[in-house]
């Protein structure tokens, strides 16, 4: 089932003090401050606040809802004069791997999207084959195998990218990979992939995954 995505289009007249109240949570905090030194006043009433800020996006639907379970969603409450810091369905575009899935099937599939180069989801079986087919292909000479074209890798396979990387020899017609850990975050847990014999040993290991338990765990993606 495909995520709905919600913003708000509540059409309901805003206040005569529109423009003029926050709602922070917690009550006391840095944006809360900030807000108040642009001329905003507090307000304990979120129904009325045109700035609403949450800390914690699960607090959201406890506040709005004042604990009940069956009010419908905070974000269809909103009226259309008012802000709120977090999306309903953030996750499917804050993280990388649920934004490269959306990615994948609207433009068709890595390699297909024209504004980034081909990537990868390693835990996902299919993906995971395509971008050993992908690699394999490098190794062969194939030019534009697996969705990597070089007019979408700035400089890679060039003279000055060689030069710039110190690459020689065998490794001179290697394109470097970014891979990215999963569940980390703040720029952890990113690796660059610069040299052939370490691409061969993390081909190695997905090799050895079997698809069955792959599909069942997040693991890295490459791009």
């Amino acid at each position: 089932k495909r995520p709905v995505f919600h913003l708000p289009v509540h059409s309901a007249t805003a206040p005569k003090s529109h423009g003029r109240y926050y709602f922070t949570n917690p009550a006391k905090s840095k944006m809360g401050a900030i807000f108040a030194q642009r001329g905003f006043l507090p307000t304990t009433d979120i129904h009325a606040a045109s700035i609403i800020w949450f800390q914690s996006k699960q607090k959201i639907k406890k506040v709005w809802a004042g604990g009940g379970k069956h009010r419908r969603s905070a974000w269809r409450e909103l009226g259309a004069w008012q802000s709120i810091n977090h999306l309903e369905k953030e996750r499917e575009i804050g993280h990388k791997g649920r934004l490269l899935f959306h990615l994948h099937r609207h433009f068709g599939g890595p390699g297909t999207i024209p504004f980034m180069p081909a990537s990868y989801r390693l835990w996902d079986a299919a993906e995971r084959q395509a971008f050993l087919d992908a690699i394999q292909a490098d190794a062969d000479g194939s030019p534009g195998a697996g969705g990597r074209e070089d007019s979408r890798r700035i400089g890679s396979g060039t003279k000055e990218h060689h030069k710039i990387n110190g690459l020689k020899g065998a490794a001179a017609g290697f394109r470097p990979w970014i891979m990215k850990q999963a569940h980390m975050d703040n720029g952890q847990g990113i690796q660059i992939i610069s040299q052939p014999q370490k691409l061969a040993e993390l081909a190695a290991k997905l090799r050895a995954i079997p698809a069955a338990l792959a599909s069942s765990s997040s693991s890295s993606s490459s791009s």
